[in-house]
């Protein structure tokens, strides 16, 4: 299926002008063959099968590809950074796209500091994911992908940036923009687009939930309202079907822009694959309960988001880590963590709430699984011993203790979130404290609603003063969704101002919450401080520019609280 989006059709010689050694470079080249089963028989690519089917095929004539889905940066080290296209060919008889990539300190490209040749085929759904090393650190980058017959037939121009080099002193802020949630039938991608249009972020990070698994035509969701029923129209669980779904998504031309203008660091949260997923299911699948077995459906749903995401295999030998952490200078460390699929014993399914709010401090429970928990830790140890000024912990689903008793009748806690494996938690804050691991930034999103807090472990919050912030190891921020609804939108604004007020009453580390905007939040690094402001974008029915600013947030450096008074403009009040 050619996408017409971005489809820049280019005429293409392909077949015998391939020469043997060549072809065989260009497939060990793109990233995607190798990432993220490599080994495992039913979605792994061998190379050498590829390469034979190739290599005796004849001539094609002049068949012609499209470049379907512009570029995507992602993933920046201080010294290379992985650039991403997709190139489908128009006539289905085409075995194979041979493309080049260019990067430039310029937009005209008279200056090359990188290039090299990628080939792609239907084995990884036409994607070109390469490694263009060699870069200067904090440095922007323009690249493009080009036919490597025809230097004109060629992608949209992208840009990218590196990080600094992990020792490297600032002298300038640099922005963040953080996403979550986003679910296409619920509405336009307007929260992508502002930033790309006013240029005013330099990385993005995404915390899942980048597509959603359901039909989105009545059952979460209804597209069909504003002509976004994304494609296939059912509740995806094959890898044709996840692929399928991305490619919808890229499609959409604010979410295509942003990652055209700057590099993502991504991670998936649960509906990358289903809904409130574990290591051994979801829930609502179990085994065979849709027709496929669930971890064939979780392997089919991983190797899609490889495809179609700028993101490095970062473990051969553990081929399903995507935890990982990005050395930000000295100034920071961004450690990515997967709370979702990696080995997260079971979560909340809604038919076992009870079950699993009474195993809640079950010590033997874990969000992570014991061996990506030794490696945070590990992380969390080095970044104190390199003198990094920040913690950034990227991560998926509501950190901090909260109780919703005194707001909602009935409900105690999100059990699928850090609440349900609350042990966990508490080794977290055992550590840092033996550690004295101060400084600690934890980012979230999923509950598609705002929130900011002090970060504090609640078996201490005696020791804690409400008023100063003092007993605090640091904040948390979570974000609102790009599109998906508010998890309170059947009460009106009255009702749920009231409801945010009683719960920054009655949790004591909460310091706002804010239920009605859809958007994102951005972050201001500096060596002093850090700088947390939420953005509400004020439609999503209709492509647009509209947001205004909701709150603002400082923590400086070393106090290890939000500092007073906070800025707030919408939402619930301070305590």
């Amino acid at each position: 299926m050619i996408f017409k989006a971005f489809a820049h059709i280019i005429p293409l010689s392909l077949g015998a002008s391939v020469v043997t050694g060549t072809l065989y470079d260009g497939l060990n080249d793109n990233i995607n063959y190798r990432s993220p089963f490599e080994n495992l028989v039913e979605h792994g690519h061998s190379l050498d099968r590829i390469h034979g089917i190739l290599s005796k095929r004849s001539a094609l004539g002049n068949p012609s590809f499209a470049f379907t889905h512009n570029v995507a940066s992602g993933d920046p080290y201080h010294d290379s950074v992985i650039l991403w296209t997709r190139a489908e060919p128009v006539e289905e008889k085409l075995g194979s796209v041979c493309v080049k990539y260019l990067v430039s300190k310029d937009e005209d490209f008279k200056t090359i500091v990188a290039r090299g040749k990628a080939i792609t085929t239907a084995d990884v759904d036409w994607t070109v994911k390469v490694e263009a090393r060699g870069l200067k650190p904090l440095t922007n980058y323009y690249y493009k992908f080009h036919s490597c017959y025809d230097k004109k037939a060629e992608s949209p121009v992208g840009r990218t940036k590196t990080m600094p080099r992990p020792d490297q002193k600032i002298d300038k802020s640099l922005r963040f923009a953080v996403y979550s949630c986003s679910n296409y039938p619920f509405g336009y991608f307007n929260a992508y687009g502002i930033p790309a249009r006013t240029d005013s972020m330099d990385y993005i990070i995404h915390l899942g939930d980048y597509i959603y698994e359901y039909a989105g035509n009545g059952d979460y969701g209804d597209g069909a309202k504003i002509g976004r029923i994304p494609k296939p129209e059912k509740v995806i669980t094959s890898l044709d079907d996840y692929r399928l779904r991305y490619a919808t998504y890229r499609a959409d031309p604010d979410l295509a822009l942003a990652h055209q203008k700057f590099p993502w660091i991504v991670i998936w949260d649960d509906h990358e694959v289903a809904d409130n997923t574990w290591k051994k299911g979801s829930a609502n699948q179990n085994d065979t309960l849709l027709g496929v077995w669930f971890d064939k459906r979780k392997s089919s749903a991983e190797q899609a988001y490889f495809e179609w995401m700028p993101i490095r295999q970062v473990n051969r030998n553990d081929q399903r880590q995507i935890f990982r952490t990005f050395q930000i200078g000295d100034m920071a460390d961004l450690i990515m963590l997967d709370t979702r699929n990696y080995e997260r014993d079971i979560t909340d399914m809604y038919y076992n709430t009870k079950w699993i709010e009474a195993i809640a401090e079950d010590p033997t429970r874990s969000l992570m699984g014991h061996h990506q928990e030794q490696w945070f830790y590990r992380e969390l140890y080095k970044s104190k011993r390199r003198n990094a000024h920040w913690r950034l912990i990227g991560q998926q689903v509501e950190f901090n203790r909260l109780d919703y008793s005194a707001a909602i009748a009935g409900k105690i806690m999100n059990s699928d979130a850090w609440d349900g494996y609350r042990a966990a938690r508490w080794r977290f804050f055992d550590f840092i404290k033996n550690h004295d691991i101060q400084n600690n930034i934890v980012l979230a999103g999923d509950v598609h609603s705002n929130w900011a807090w002090d970060l504090v472990d609640e078996r201490n919050f005696k020791k804690y003063d409400i008023k100063t912030g003092e007993g605090a190891w640091g904040a948390a921020f979570t974000g609102t969704a790009v599109t998906s609804p508010s998890p309170y939108r059947s009460q009106n604004s009255t009702t749920r101002g009231k409801l945010e007020k009683t719960l920054v009453a009655s949790n004591p580390a909460l310091k706002w919450v804010e239920s009605t905007y859809r958007g994102y939040y951005t972050l201001t690094l500096d060596y002093d401080a850090i700088q947390a402001v939420y953005w509400g974008v004020e439609e999503i029915t209709t492509r647009n520019d509209k947001q205004i600013q909701l709150a603002q947030f400082k923590i400086n450096h070393g106090e290890n609280h939000l500092s007073r008074p906070f800025n707030v403009t919408a939402g619930g009040v301070e305590n």
